[in-house]
């Protein structure tokens, strides 16, 4: 992250975008699975209310956007995880061809960091290469 406010190990090359003023988005592939760390805004709640809500929230939109696009996905994991400076959760969502997409929430102090690996189950090698290299400073 250029702000230097975390880091996670990305295949090269990694494409930046900025969505909103602030808020980068990184992307990446590598094989069949394509990689994404997207930072948004943390709301006024206190950290277990955020991540309640902010991660219930969000994995629920992502399932009825996967099935309105004609993906049916099924949420086969939702798990707590956390870091050193940070908490959130992690799912998976399966889909009807067999293929996962596992996605981590990672609510810290100043910002909700999401972590997408579309292709790969939260058991794959890459993915968790991908997720256990993240850390915010």
């Amino acid at each position: 992250d250029p702000a230097g406010e975390f880091s996670v190990a990305m295949p090269s090359p990694v494409t930046l975008t900025e969505r909103e003023p602030g808020l980068p988005a990184y992307d990446a592939r590598e094989g069949a699975v394509d990689y994404r760390v997207s930072v948004n805004e943390r709301s006024s709640l206190e950290e277990k209310a955020e991540i309640e809500v902010y991660c219930n929230t969000f994995a629920d939109s992502f399932e009825k956007n996967m099935k309105d696009q004609n993906f049916p996905v099924k949420r086969a994991v939702a798990e707590e995880v956390a870091g050193p400076n940070w908490k959130g959760k992690l799912y998976q969502f399966d889909k009807t061809d067999g293929s996962s997409t596992t996605i981590e929430i990672c609510v810290e102090p100043k910002h909700n960091i999401i972590l997408y690996a579309f292709g790969a189950s939260r058991n794959d090698p890459q993915a968790i290469k991908f997720f256990s290299s993240f850390k915010v400073k």
